[in-house]
């Protein structure tokens, strides 16, 4: 019986290790899942960004005080000789340049040589560099102008300041900037200033009245304008009438008072000296020249003026006041 087991387990053992074969999962082909990697780095890569994304990201952590921004230059300024302009740009470090526009209006830039900027907007050189650069080197050149300085665009001063002229508009220039560099305004200086502006055809110029006082004596920041181009700044010089001091005084001669301005025979005594020791206060006489008529004599007495007991007398253009001295 034992030689007769031994035969069947023999036959049975490679029989049932064929029917596991059989019945174990078979593999599926297709894709594989990638391999795992041995470690994990905890250093995680930076994101890949498009263009516009990296230099919106520039441009969102530019803290730099010295970068200018398009609203800085007006959109309409017209580029000319000797202006200074800062050129850039993206991804193509080879053409920021900084350039100054030379007396024929041409500026020479890497890649695309001499172009014609005189006459154009900030605008229009950005295309005019855009599509030169994109014809020849880089698709769609991300380009950016700048204008630093305004050397080409004056502006006038005329009339109550101490140097009348012409002066350069470098950078942004306001009305107080100019009016400092003509030296202020003198004492002559009316109450009132004149902001002409031409239009760009030249063809018609509107004027703004803008109240001195208000301007540079309360200093309003919405009267310090800014100045463009080819302006005119016009300061009217005040009107002034003459009054005449003589006799017991310790300056006699010629006053000059603003037109708008009221003197009195007391303010026109005190701006000549005031009184001397031997002027006579009550026997004061003006003598008033009508234009239509013969001379008047008002007789003035100063010592109930200066006593309240009188009201002061107001002067008019070309009076003469006269103090006498006294006889003692």
């Amino acid at each position: 019986m034992t030689d007769h087991r031994r035969l069947w387990l023999w036959i049975l053992i490679p029989a049932i290790s064929m029917c596991i074969y059989q019945c174990a999962p078979k593999a599926v082909k297709g894709p594989q899942p990638p391999p795992v990697p041995e470690a994990v780095s905890e250093e995680v890569a930076p994101d890949i960004l498009p263009p516009e994304s990296v230099e919106e990201k520039e441009e969102a952590t530019d803290v730099n005080p010295e970068t200018r921004t398009v609203q800085d230059t007006p959109r309409d300024y017209i580029i000319g000789a000797e202006d200074l302009i800062e050129i850039s740009v993206y991804e193509l470090p080879e053409m920021n340049k900084t350039v100054r526009i030379s007396g024929e209006g041409s500026i020479t830039l890497p890649f695309i040589g001499e172009i014609k900027a005189e006459g154009l907007t900030q605008q229009e050189l950005e295309k005019t560099i855009r599509i030169l650069l994109s014809e020849r080197y880089i698709t769609n050149p991300q380009v950016t102008v700048f204008i630093k300085e305004y050397r080409s665009q004056r502006a006038s001063v005329i009339g109550a300041v101490e140097k009348p002229g012409s002066y350069p508009l470098i950078g942004r220039r306001t009305i107080l900037d100019i009016i400092s560099e003509a030296g202020g305004i003198t004492e002559k200086a009316g109450k009132k200033l004149y902001l002409i502006r031409g239009s760009s055809s030249g063809s018609s110029a509107d004027s703004i009245l803008i109240d001195l006082e208000e301007l540079i004596e309360k200093g309003n920041p919405e009267l310090n304008l800014p100045v463009q181009g080819g302006d005119v700044i016009s300061i009217p010089p005040e009107k002034f009438i003459y009054i005449y001091v003589f006799g017991a005084v310790n300056s006699p001669g010629q006053l000059e008072v603003k037109e708008s301005e009221s003197i009195t025979v007391l303010q026109a005594i005190t701006k000549a000296g005031g009184l001397t020791d031997r002027a006579a206060k009550t026997r004061v006489k003006i003598i008033r020249q009508k234009e239509d008529g013969p001379k008047q004599t008002i007789k003035v007495n100063l010592k109930d003026i200066i006593n309240g007991k009188k009201k002061d007398i107001i002067l008019q253009k070309d009076d003469i006041v006269i103090v006498p001295e006294t006889f003692f």
